[in-house]
């Protein structure tokens, strides 16, 4: 009972963060209008609905609830990481004052943590996928 709690809000808050970030974060690379809060709260709502439509579905399909709320929730994160990764080059590149723009080294290595998040995350999914099957 202890773990599905703990799992369980662990999942609430995770979701109700990353729809927010995933909003703002859209905003910001112009695929929705940030000044259109309706809009970006539509985004959020159905981000929310899915996420936890998909942990639900996850808790009672499989033998182990707490163990799938955890994958289900680490699923969601994955699949955020090369979003986060994109966007953090994305903003680096075309959104930042070239005054304060960092120098070479940082940039290189927003570069390879940026690919990293791209395609580690992806790769170990199907790796997971691959290994089960």
């Amino acid at each position: 009972v202890g773990a599905f709690c703990v799992l369980l809000t662990t999942v609430l808050s995770g979701v109700a963060g990353t729809s927010r970030l995933m909003a703002d974060a859209m905003a910001v690379m112009g695929l929705i209008d940030a000044k259109d809060f309706g809009q970006r709260l539509r985004f959020i709502r159905l981000f929310v609905v899915l996420s936890l439509t998909l942990s639900a579905t996850a808790f009672w399909l499989f033998e182990n609830p707490p163990a799938m709320l955890l994958i289900t929730s680490s699923l969601i994160a994955a699949l955020m990481y090369p979003i986060l990764g994109i966007g953090v080059l994305y903003l680096r590149h075309f959104k930042i004052d070239p005054r304060i723009a960092p120098g070479t080294g940082i940039t290189i290595w927003l570069w390879v943590c940026g690919l990293a998040f791209a395609v580690i995350s992806p790769g170990g999914i199907l790796l997971v996928f691959y290994l089960r099957l």
